[in-house]
């Protein structure tokens, strides 16, 4: 499966545990997420927490885009508790394959409120759950199967991250989440991506 974005790929540094990606049209054919672009506003996305939003206003493709918005702690009308989204992907893997995720974002006057980036500090990421045919779950793994997607860039321009996905067991189904937690500021993302390669 051929994979072609649109815009150059901005902030190589801060997407963290990723291959970013540019080229000069945008294809995203096999996706197995629903309303990956957000062109049907929540369509097929759950709210998780707090929610989230539709920005008509600003969108790497199309015309909208899923945006999530925190002030500082002390200001939020509801303390300690993240912003975010999500959908399950279904896979029945019946063997081990190869699966790719790959997403768009944007930031503006992003802060990190914690020391640390992770479970125990901030977070503003895409993180995997990926449940498997014996109903085993993971959602941390080190090196190239490392579910979340870290973004720490205060302001960038669209930037795309993609990682390709092998286990040694087939999996049942993947949840994506988008979250935002102990963080200020504002993230964008669009043109989601969840493929068999």
């Amino acid at each position: 499966m051929e994979l072609t974005m649109t815009k150059a790929c901005l902030g190589v540094a801060v997407i963290l545990c990723g291959t970013c990606v540019a080229a000069d049209t945008a294809v995203i054919e096999g996706n197995m997420l629903k309303n990956p672009g957000f062109e049907d506003g929540k369509t097929a996305w759950n709210v998780w927490w707090n929610g989230y939003a539709i920005d008509e206003t600003v969108a790497h493709t199309g015309k909208k885009s899923l945006v999530l918005t925190a002030l500082p702690a002390e200001k939020e009308a509801v303390k300690n508790k993240p912003y975010g989204a999500f959908q399950t992907v279904v896979l029945n893997q019946q063997k081990p394959g190869p699966f790719v995720v790959g997403l768009w974002a944007k930031t503006s006057n992003l802060q990190i409120l914690k020391k640390d980036i992770g479970d125990e500090g901030s977070w503003a990421r895409l993180r995997l759950f990926i449940t498997f045919q014996d109903e085993t779950v993971i959602c941390n793994e080190t090196g190239k199967n490392n579910p979340v997607f870290f973004v720490t860039a205060p302001t960038m321009d669209w930037a795309y991250t993609e990682r390709t996905f092998v286990f040694e067991k087939p999996v049942k189904s993947v949840a994506c989440f988008i979250q935002l937690f102990h963080c200020a500021g504002t993230i964008w993302l669009d043109d989601l991506l969840f493929a068999l390669e």
